[in-house]
């Protein structure tokens, strides 16, 4: 149940509501819960490397990705305060990075499941590990990339319209009753 709710994965999600909020409202940013949220993080990578120890029989330590970890929300943080410096960049660097970031969570959904299977699949058909793990590297970012600038923008729209429909027949509805 807990990983069907992504209870596990909770507090990254808000530490990313608190880094947008960076974004999107300059200057804003909660230091306590931030720093909840930091700590948080850094308790739920410990618990994971621990039961992956215990489950793979290593010992594998989990504070070295708690330092990465927190210097890439630090990194993000700053990226994120100081973004209005980015966009004075060529406007071809402005256009490659934004296309990286939206690529970002295709990646991480395609990545681990469907690279693994693709790489199972080829090294039993003779292919070097090697060269199915480049073979599918390139194959799940050319397939991000379909998905970030191909298929999500007419699904967005989509969705937005049908939201927008939707909220529109309520507002009629409440209105006449």
């Amino acid at each position: 149940m807990f990983a069907l709710l992504l209870v596990h994965h909770g507090i990254f999600f808000s530490i990313g509501v608190l880094l947008w909020n960076q974004l999107k409202y300059a200057g804003y940013i909660n230091a306590k819960w931030f720093a909840i949220f930091v700590v948080a993080g850094c308790l739920q990578i410990i618990a994971t490397s621990r039961s992956l120890n215990v489950d793979s029989v290593m010992d594998y330590t989990a504070y070295l990705t708690c330092i990465r970890w927190i210097f890439s929300v630090v990194f993000i943080y700053y990226s994120a305060r100081f973004n209005h410096h980015f966009h004075t960049l060529p406007q071809a660097v402005v256009r490659a990075a934004r296309t990286a970031g939206l690529m970002t969570f295709p990646i991480y959904l395609l990545h681990q499941m469907a690279g693994s299977i693709a790489m199972g699949w080829m090294v039993r058909f003779g292919v070097g590990r090697w060269t199915a793990l480049i073979i599918t590297m390139i194959a799940v970012v050319l397939v991000s990339w379909l998905v970030a600038m191909k298929l999500e923008p007419p699904v967005q729209r989509f969705t937005k319209d049908c939201l927008y429909r939707m909220r529109d027949g309520y507002r009629q509805f409440f209105n006449i009753v």
